[in-house]
């Protein structure tokens, strides 16, 4: 079930920060991706789609009856608002009026001089110009009509309209532009939601109209879930739902459920029990989102900003579970440069590069390598933060970046993180979605890793081993992950002890560990090669940590540091050369 494409293209002038040049936006796909900068005009697409879109498709002789606010009309207006509506192409269009062939010869006559797109896309696009009330096909189209040959004009009349006899051209002309646009924009379009930026669950009761932001989903979910038997597709969904809370959980066992009393969503995760709230918020958000999703069915789906507290391999799981397991079509804007990747928006998927220019909204369609870069400087993306950066360092997380920097600057001062290397996170547990391989073969599947060779390739990765005895073995994907860095130019670090906080000394250790947390000297374990970091188990605040051990002295002397450190060292050397 791909999400589906319901509209081909739309086109706007002189509608809020749109100016007086038509911007012809399509063709559409599936998942429609709109990117730019704070106040490029992006919102202004998704307002436009929900608030005009379902009358925008319905011609009343012709007319669009599109009732537009002061607040609609762009303010530098020299011209009426103008609103274009595309239809697919050619030979679709064609079957939709006639299936005569002499007739369909004529129709393509017109398509071609009249409707055919002058951008080379394919597609057929009727003009609509008027005030804020209604909106009238462009008087371009009405003359370019009446300059096909007379004679196959009055015979393409009386075979569309035999019982309609008008005495003036123009008249005739409008009548049958009018019958041509409600056989080739018949297009029963559906509702339209916008999922906004800000999305909580609720006990709300149910809304359809407020879903789409969390409010009333779990009476929604509960609905899914405790089906009839005479809605066995509502059990298929809910069970869609829940095989994608396994995967980005990485856990195939874990489930979510909504209790009697309806008051919150339960989840089960390796045998721990719950509330919806405890979840991390980008898994929430993901959740919201994707369960929007499902519920609603062929329709519509405007979301603003679905990266906000996403981590990006969330946000392409997201992506690709809304294009392969929903049926909707999807028009999203957002600042993320990570739902551009090529592997997301090869399939089903289009990208549009928004600008404000001169003060005034101008899109265009995102097809090269070139286009991306554009949209990832527009975005406000450095080549050294991360495209061109001479160095990666990948480290699970932000602590791990600060000891990581501590050493690096006792070993070799002169070396700069953001000059000579960038650090970036891979997330811990999301390390089994990486791969340093060109062409992975490995039983996971290809599609959910992120190829950052793509992104560089001089790259280093840090690993805590995860150990709990000497005779532990390292993960499998730790393995993996090993064994991609050292084929080609990389380097690769497990740690020799359970994670990074055993390169500290025990001195360092106890300092950094009070200082962070004053109160906590009685759960303090041994700081031992293998052992936990509290004896209760507990986690603690390891940037806090991080930042009180980097105020003291570096002691490279512990464990293998100074060679691990060296070998880094003299790798981004080897990169800024």
């Amino acid at each position: 079930m791909p999400a589906q494409t319901f509209l081909h293209g739309i086109g706007l002038a002189c509608y809020r920060s749109f100016g007086p040049d038509i911007q012809r936006i399509g063709p559409f796909a599936g998942i429609n991706l709109f990117a730019g900068s704070n106040n490029s005009g992006k919102s202004n697409i998704l307002r436009f789609l929900h608030d005009h879109l379902e009358r925008s498709y319905k011609p009343a002789f012709g007319n669009l009856a599109v009732k537009l606010t002061p607040d609609d009309l762009h303010r530098s207006q020299t011209r009426h608002v103008t609103i274009a509506i595309a239809a697919p192409h050619l030979d679709q269009c064609q079957d939709s009026i006639t299936t005569d062939p002499y007739y369909k010869r004529m129709v393509l006559q017109w398509l071609k001089s009249v409707a055919l797109s002058p951008k080379g896309d394919g597609l057929v696009w009727l003009d609509f110009v008027g005030d804020e009330n209604s909106q009238a096909p462009d008087k371009e189209i009405i003359r370019r009509s009446m300059e096909v040959t007379g004679m196959e004009w009055e015979q393409l009349r009386n075979h569309l309209l035999p019982n309609q006899h008008y005495n003036e051209r123009e008249i005739t002309t409008r009548a049958i532009l009018f019958h041509l646009c409600g056989k080739i924009f018949p297009l029963s379009v559906p509702g339209v939601v916008t999922i906004p930026p800000i999305r909580a669950v609720s006990t709300a009761r149910s809304n359809l109209e407020r879903i789409h932001d969390g409010g009333g989903l779990i009476d929604e979910l509960s609905t899914l879930e405790h089906y009839s038997s005479k809605q066995p597709e509502f059990g298929v969904r809910f069970e869609r739902i829940q095989q994608f809370f396994c995967d980005i959980i990485g856990d195939p066992t874990a489930r979510l459920r909504v209790p009697h009393a309806r008051n919150t969503i339960a989840i089960k995760i390796q045998d721990r029990d719950l509330d919806f709230e405890h979840l991390g918020t980008g898994i929430q958000q993901t959740i919201i989102m994707a369960a929007a999703g499902t519920i609603f069915e062929n329709s519509i789906v405007c979301i603003e900003e679905p990266e906000t507290h996403l981590h990006p391999v969330l946000q392409r799981k997201l992506i690709a579970y809304l294009a392969a397991k929903t049926s909707n079509q999807y028009f999203i804007s957002t600042h993320s440069a990570h739902l551009l990747d090529a592997e997301i928006t090869a399939n089903n998927a289009a990208i549009f590069h928004v600008r404000l220019t001169n003060g005034t909204t101008k899109v265009n369609p995102v097809r090269t390598p070139g286009d991306r870069w554009q949209i990832c400087a527009d975005l406000g993306y450095r080549a050294s933060d991360l495209v061109q950066s001479n160095c990666i360092v990948w480290v699970e997380g932000p602590s791990d970046r600060i000891h990581i920097n501590h050493w690096i600057k006792a070993h070799d001062p002169e070396l700069i993180e953001g000059v000579h290397y960038s650090v970036m996170f891979y997330g811990g547990g999301l390390l089994s979605h990486l791969t340093a391989a060109d062409d992975p073969t490995t039983a996971v599947a290809v599609e959910d890793f992120i190829k950052l060779r793509r992104m560089n390739r001089n790259m280093a990765v840090m690993m805590d081993s995860d150990k709990a005895t000497c005779s532990t073995k390292v993960g499998v994907h730790k393995k993996r992950i090993m064994a991609e860095f050292t084929k080609e130019s990389g380097v690769g670090w497990i740690t020799a002890g359970r994670t990074i906080e055993n390169y500290l000394s025990p001195a360092c250790w106890q300092a950094a560990f009070l200082a962070a947390h004053p109160n906590s000297i009685a759960k303090l374990s041994k700081h031992a090669l293998y052992a936990p970091v509290r004896k209760d188990g507990k986690s603690f605040n390891k940037v806090a940590v991080a930042k009180a051990a980097a105020a003291l002295q570096a002691d490279l002397g512990v464990l293998d540091l100074r060679k691990r450190i060296k070998a880094l060292v003299d790798f981004i050397w080897k990169c800024n050369q």
